[in-house]
């Protein structure tokens, strides 16, 4: 099952997220906030942030998570 995993690479530390926050390219919609930077590495990374305000319920934000981690996962080389 770990092969299905997202790798840590793959993630975004705290230092990204503050960089992001910073510069970005913003697309929003009523229920999500995309902010998208360029990097230098090869491969693309992702963070997700659900707020409180959209999902109060830890169990149904994870579970949100999980499937965009998933998606994220599944479609990243197309």
């Amino acid at each position: 099952m770990s092969n299905f995993n997202l790798t840590k690479n793959k993630r975004l530390t705290t230092l990204d997220f503050n960089i992001i926050f910073k510069n970005n390219i913003k697309l929003h919609n009523l229920y999500f906030t995309i902010l998208n930077k360029k990097n230098k590495i090869k491969y693309s990374r992702i963070g997700i942030i659900i707020s409180k305000k959209i999902v109060c319920k830890i169990y149904i934000k994870n579970k949100f998570k999980r499937i965009i981690r998933e998606y994220f996962r599944l479609n990243q080389h197309s």
